[in-house]
């Protein structure tokens, strides 16, 4: 059971735009949460017409891919996104998947697996990697304990294409709406700086 204190939480800090997937014994839906009346609802966004529980079961057994979560203290004012080795899981650290999201990382040489920064960052590194992320119903625990929300990999869904090639287009004009590169909001020495930015710093 999801704690509802922790969905409006969330809710409150931008789980609105992030797609969820849920199933039940009538199906599978990709939905937003959205507010009617004063409280929050799961609304279908239509991507999976016809799709059962059964074929996305998967996303829920062996999916996970990581977590969003609220956390204080950040340069980013979103929901933050961490990999699966800064969540208190039973996953097979040796399992190919695994060493598949060791070997996801981004410009900055982030990777998946132990990555902790904004939603919208981590939702890019996996879309770089050819992973399609959404959030699960599903609560886990950080390593400290911080409550969050499950993300799964729908690539792994036995769903058509085209499902999958919809929900990548959604996510993709989500990341170009929320993704600006603030220099503060990663690591990066004098040199990487330079090395990123010289269009722009040239006289």
């Amino acid at each position: 059971m999801v704690s509802k204190v922790l969905i409006n939480r969330l809710f409150d800090y931008g789980l609105g735009e992030l797609y969820i997937l849920h199933a039940t014994s009538a199906g599978a839906m990709i939905g937003q949460l959205v507010q009617e009346k004063g409280r929050l609802i799961l609304k279908d966004r239509a991507m999976l017409g016809g799709v059962s529980a059964t074929q996305v079961r998967p996303c829920f057994d062996i999916g996970i891919v990581g977590a969003v979560c609220q956390q204080g203290g950040h340069k980013w004012e979103s929901l933050t996104f961490v990999g699966p080795e800064q969540l208190k899981l039973e996953i097979d650290l040796s399992s190919t998947r695994v060493g598949l999201m060791r070997a996801a990382t981004n410009s900055f040489s982030e990777r998946l697996i132990d990555f902790c920064g904004s939603v919208y960052r981590g939702y890019q590194l996996m879309m770089d990697n050819h992973l399609l992320p959404v959030v699960l119903l599903k609560e886990v625990s950080l390593l400290d304990g911080t409550p969050a929300l499950a993300v799964s990999n729908l690539r792994i869904a036995g769903i058509p294409f085209n499902v999958l090639a919809k929900l990548h287009s959604h996510l993709q004009a989500l990341m170009e709406r929320n993704l600006t590169l603030e220099v503060e909001d990663v690591d990066m020495d004098e040199s990487d700086f330079e090395t990123l930015f010289a269009q722009f710093t040239k006289d």
